[in-house]
């Protein structure tokens, strides 16, 4: 942990800005095919968007549900409803290699939150749904105050999501 520390800002912030293109690919795949996720967006309503970034200066992506799917809207803040914001980059490398949860980012108030609290709470459910499917099942302990229980048919969205990244990223990369 302490040599993620060491590592140069500009790497650090490149490792999160791939992390935050991952988390859009996959937010769009599960909008669109688990049922877990269909069930938490029910709620919303089209055209909100929320943004995930880090402060002062760091990456950010823009996220927006259409009211079928969630769509990544790009690279930095771009008018969200709701957003969560990494104090620093450390805080979000953290989160974002899998080494603390977001619940405990934001138990340690490593994390600020900038619009409707409610929909703050929504947003982090879903990212919940999505850590699950990006993360390898063995990171589950420390992500999740009680790790999902993913039967067959999860496994198998999993798979299909975990095939469909490395294209996602590449078209994501273009944005």
């Amino acid at each position: 942990m302490e040599k993620l520390f060491l590592l140069d800002y500009k790497v650090k912030k490149k490792i999160v800005e791939i992390s935050l293109a991952a988390v859009g690919v996959m937010f769009r795949k599960l909008s669109r095919r688990c049922p877990e996720m269909k069930a938490e967006l029910s709620d919303w309503n089209p055209g909100r968007r929320f943004t995930l970034g880090v402060l002062p200066d760091g990456p950010a992506a823009t996220f927006e549900y259409t009211g079928t799917e969630v769509k990544h809207i790009g690279r930095g803040v771009k008018d969200p409803d709701v957003a969560i914001y990494f104090k620093n980059i450390d805080s979000a490398l953290l989160v974002f290699t899998g080494q603390i949860g977001a619940h405990t980012a934001a138990i340690q108030c490593r994390t600020a939150i900038h619009g409707d609290l409610v929909h703050a709470m929504q947003m982090v459910r879903a990212m919940d749904i999505v850590v699950a499917y990006l993360m390898p099942g063995f990171m589950h302990g420390p992500l999740f105050k009680r790790p999902p229980k993913m039967g067959f048919k999860e496994q198998l969205l999993k798979t299909g999501a975990m095939l469909e990244l490395p294209a996602g990223l590449i078209f994501n990369a273009v944005k």
